[in-house]
This record gives C-alpha cells, structure tokens and sequence, in this order.
C-alpha cells in the first residue's frame, strides 16, 4: 500500500515534506487535544492531525526507497529525531487533554523513549530494526488513540475511581 502511494505522489514530493508532514501533523494533534478543554469538538482536528502524522511518518522512507533517493544514515537521523518530537506532541497532547491524566501521559512518553532506546540498542548489537513490540505498532497505536478520541467527542470515556485516583480508559491503556 505504501509503496502504491509513494508512487503517485506528484514530484515535487520529497522524503524530507513528509517527515515535515508528520511532524505537523503531530503539532495539530496537540493543538486539537489542548482545544478540547473547551469543545470536544477539537478533536476532530487532532484526529486529522494523526492521520497526517501517520501519512508523514509512514511514507517518507517509503517514498526515498521508491525514488531511489535514500540517504541511510541522514534519513535514519531525522526519521528518528522527528519521531521523538512527534512522541512528545502527542503524548503532552493527550496529558493536556480531558482523556488523560498530565502524569500517566508522561510515564506513556517515558516508556516510548525507553522502547525507542532499545530499539536503537537492538540494532547497534544485534543489526535488526523492531518497530512493533507484541504485534503492536505506531498504526495500531494511532488507531487506538483515534477511536479513543471518537468515544471522547460523544463523553463516553469509562472512567475508574480507585484508592488511587480517578483513571480514564486512556489512563489505563
């Protein structure tokens, strides 16, 4: 699928627009969570924003194989220093949102960083790159998030109050 898309997109499409694409994208989904606070409606535009940071995401390597333009090491560089700011986009976005305790979302970030660390670990010691950890991985992610926002915009968030506080499925996941 990917590589069907790399193919049509118009020429002036470069791997570097895409990771910029994704990043934006990312930027977006924080600014719809933050407006939240005031309409749920605002969470349309952080769904779109994750469907952009995905687009980006998913096709800027996609596209420089496809145009036979890679650059490995700059491209491994930006793709991952891009998806550490769209992590923190994100995750500050949920955790600024009303689905998401601040705390849980930067013990989320925390561990994003942490299975990132490993990955690049992973590939200096044993030269493979892992993605998806447990048949979940950056899409399966977006998706889950993305329906959690949908359950938002209708207030229909299950929430847990415990001897520890009040969660929310986001919380919890």
């Amino acid at each position: 699928l990917l590589t069907s898309i790399a193919g049509s997109l118009p020429g002036w499409t470069t791997p570097d627009i895409l990771t910029l694409t994704g990043v934006a994208g990312a930027g977006l989904f924080f600014i719809g969570c933050i407006a939240s606070r005031s309409s749920s409606g605002f969470y349309l535009l952080a769904i779109f924003g994750l469907l952009l940071n995905w687009f980006g995401d998913s096709l800027d390597g996609s596209l420089a194989r496809y145009r036979e333009i890679e650059r490995p090491r700059y491209g491994f560089f930006v793709d991952q220093f891009s998806d550490v700011v769209a992590h923190f986009f994100i995750l500050f976005g949920l955790g600024f949102s009303t689905v998401m305790r601040l705390d849980i979302a930067l013990m989320a970030l925390l561990g994003s960083l942490l299975t990132m660390f490993y990955g690049h670990l992973r590939l200096q010691f044993a030269r493979t790159w892992q993605v998806s950890h447990y048949g979940i991985g950056p899409t399966e992610l977006r998706i889950l998030i993305i329906g959690g926002l949908v359950l938002a915009m209708n207030d229909d968030i299950p929430m847990l109050t415990t001897v520890l506080g009040r969660f929310s499925l986001f919380d919890i996941v």
